[in-house]
């Protein structure tokens, strides 16, 4: 297993075929995982990270960053700042942390953890498969699309907006502020909720 480490200054580093260890350390960096099970830390800086083939770890760290998760079954985790984390192929983990942030699972059976501040959660988002995906937002005033695929949508805390989309979907609400959004289409959905939660005009089966 290779380490590659960075500096303090803005680099762009790319792993070798095997499994390696990236660090980008301080500055504004680039990642490149390549083939093989990675794993990358950003550090501090406003950074890109790429995992490419293999099931591979980014962790953004401090930042607003960039995750690509590529091919595989990834985490993905953004940490400190507002991140853009992309799921793509295979069945990934992704974790917002702190900061507003975009999570977006792609195909697979993605987990999505918004973590906290108000953050958007989208279950598919590249045209590929539909997943079944799960879609928990964490802290903070959230908003969670599952797209196609049979999903369930917890908001957490906060004031959520839910869009099931298509498939069979199954809705948490805790709080009075929370609001389902269901399209007309194919599937049965299913609201649980521990308040008094109206759903008049939604096309919500149970």
């Amino acid at each position: 297993m290779a380490i590659i480490d960075g500096t303090t200054g803005n680099d762009n580093l790319e792993g070798t075929p095997n499994a390696d260890i990236i660090n980008g350390f301080e500055g504004d960096d680039q990642l490149f995982g390549r083939a093989g099970n990675d794993r990358l830390k950003g550090g501090a800086g406003l950074d890109r990270l790429y995992g490419f083939e293999g099931d591979d770890t980014l962790n953004g760290e401090a930042g607003s960053d960039w995750v690509f998760a590529g091919e595989g079954n990834d985490v993905l985790n953004g940490d400190i700042g507002d991140d853009l984390l992309l799921g793509e192929a295979g069945s990934d983990t992704i974790y917002g942390g702190e900061g507003e942030d975009d999570l977006r699972g792609g195909d697979g059976d993605d987990l999505l953890h918004g973590g906290a501040g108000d953050d958007w959660l989208l279950g598919d988002w590249n045209g590929g498969a539909p997943g079944n995906d799960r879609l928990n937002g964490g802290e903070g005033n959230d908003n969670l699309n599952g797209q196609d695929g049979d999903d369930v949508l917890d908001g957490g805390v906060g004031a959520d907006t839910f869009w099931g989309g298509a498939g069979s979907d199954k809705f948490y609400v805790d709080n009075v502020g929370d609001k389902v959004i269901e399209d007309n289409v194919a599937g049965i959905d299913v609201v649980s909720s521990s308040v008094s939660f109206a759903t008049g005009g939604q096309h919500i089966e149970n």
